[in-house]
């Protein structure tokens, strides 16, 4: 509220404007967001950090084609730009393209080896493109930098059982369910891993 007092006495308070846009945007209130961003833009065309959170506000409301099309705006800014050429990544994915989706998310990762998201979003393009080696590896190397996620160790454990790899992936699964919560809205993930488990343990 106090933004939006802020945006209506002084419309051309950048800061205002986008500190308003990065609320809206975590309240899910994703046009709101783009509005705020796009006054931000018409005074300076330059920032980036506008340009990029109106992207991921557009993505969040399906439009693909201005999300694409402001992340492009991004990396010629910033060709360096690891979270731009993520989600160009994730754009490029859910239209299929599953080669140009693993391009961008190697320039990530050229940027930002330590980019746990751009990695294992590379390790499943990997996998589904066919090629289990580089994502088992991918997968390795994403766990090596965030261990105790329980979700990328199950994607790992798929992996290497698609990929034959029958005891590392039972290996992969009993880490996973060390680390899966002991709740309610777990059990029927927990519930699969050990039937899993008993299928791959004699």
């Amino acid at each position: 509220a106090e933004f939006e007092t802020v945006v209506q006495l002084a419309p051309n308070h950048l800061n205002g404007q986008f500190r308003l846009g990065v609320l809206y945007g975590q309240r899910g209130e994703h046009d709101g967001a783009i509005r705020a961003f796009s006054a931000v833009l018409r005074s300076n065309p330059e920032h980036l950090l506008a340009r990029f959170n109106i992207a991921l506000a557009f993505r969040k409301t399906g439009d693909g084609l201005w999300a694409k099309r402001h992340l492009e705006l991004v990396v010629k800014q910033n060709p360096r730009h690891s979270g731009a050429h993520t989600s160009l990544g994730n754009i490029y994915y859910a239209s299929g393209d599953i080669a140009q989706a693993i391009a961008e998310y190697r320039v990530a990762l050229d940027s930002e080896p330590g980019y746990v998201r751009a990695r294992r979003n590379l390790a499943v393009a990997l996998k589904q493109q066919g090629d289990l080696s580089g994502a088992i590896a991918e997968y390795r190397a994403a766990i090596g930098l965030q261990t105790a996620d329980p979700a990328l160790h199950i994607e790992y454990a798929d992996t290497l059982l698609a990929g034959g790899e029958t005891t590392a992936a039972a290996v992969a699964y009993q880490q996973a369910l060390l680390l899966l919560p002991q709740t309610r809205d777990q059990s029927d993930l927990r519930s699969r891993i050990t039937l899993q488990l008993q299928q791959l343990t004699p």
